[in-house]
C-alpha cells in the first residue's frame, strides 16, 4: 500500500497511463502478433506464396 502522497500520485498517473495504453490498443487497426517479422516482409511473404497483392485487413 502507498503510504505518501507521492506514491498515491504515481499510482494514480500509473493507472491513468494504463488505461489510455489500453484504449488505443484497442482501436488499433492491425493488431501487430507477427513477432519478429515486419510487417512489410510479412506482406512480400504472403505475396509470393498467394501470387497477388495483399491488403492490410489480410496481414
Amino acid at each position: 500500500m502507498p503510504d505518501t502522497y507521492k506514491d498515491n500520485m504515481r499510482e494514480s498517473s500509473l493507472k491513468d497511463l494504463c488505461k489510455k495504453n489500453r484504449d488505443i490498443r484497442k482501436r488499433q487497426s492491425i493488431p501487430y502478433t507477427g513477432g519478429a517479422m515486419s510487417l512489410s516482409r510479412r506482406r512480400d511473404n504472403l505475396k509470393i506464396e498467394t501470387g497477388r497483392n495483399v491488403g492490410r485487413a489480410e496481414l
